[in-house]
């Protein structure tokens, strides 16, 4: 099944998408570097996707809580 991106106004996100079989939190900045996050509650990402500040709540709840890795 292919990734569902989400596009997101935000000055530094360009699109968020989540994979529910490995609960990865993907997030493709508009520099167009693309990071994954592993074993992120799908709750977290909904909140991610419903929160008015983008780059806040990823700052705040997601970086340095879940690992990340840089896949492009």
């Amino acid at each position: 099944m292919a990734t569902e991106w989400i596009d997101v106004e935000s000055s530094n996100i360009e699109a968020i998408a989540y994979v529910p079989e490995t609960d990865g939190l993907l997030v493709r900045f508009s520099s167009g570097s693309v990071y994954s996050y592993s074993d992120v509650p799908a709750e977290v990402f909904e909140d991610f996707k419903n929160i008015g500040s983008k780059g806040k709540f990823l700052n705040e709840q997601v970086k340095g809580v879940y690992v990340a890795e840089k896949i492009n």
